[in-house]
């Protein structure tokens, strides 16, 4: 499986497109965002183990819910 992460302005990281795969190896120096890239991925490959804890029956958390991931997909 491939996939494609594009990330700007976020920790330490200013701008980044990778191509990934099944297995992937984040090399670089301490602080340079390579966990912060892991766990990006993580969390947008599987949204619904992270959104578990939150109220979707109300409208408000639903709708900003639906516009991040409008915007990020």
């Amino acid at each position: 499986m491939q996939s494609q992460l594009l990330v700007k302005n976020f920790g330490p990281i200013n701008s980044v497109d990778l191509d990934l795969r099944n297995v992937n190896v984040f090399i670089g120096p301490q602080a340079s965002g390579k966990s912060a890239l892991a766990k990006i991925y993580t969390i947008f490959k599987a949204p619904r183990k992270f959104l578990k804890n939150i109220d979707t029956s109300s409208p408000e958390n639903k709708k900003n819910i639906e516009n991040l991931f409008r915007e990020v997909l």
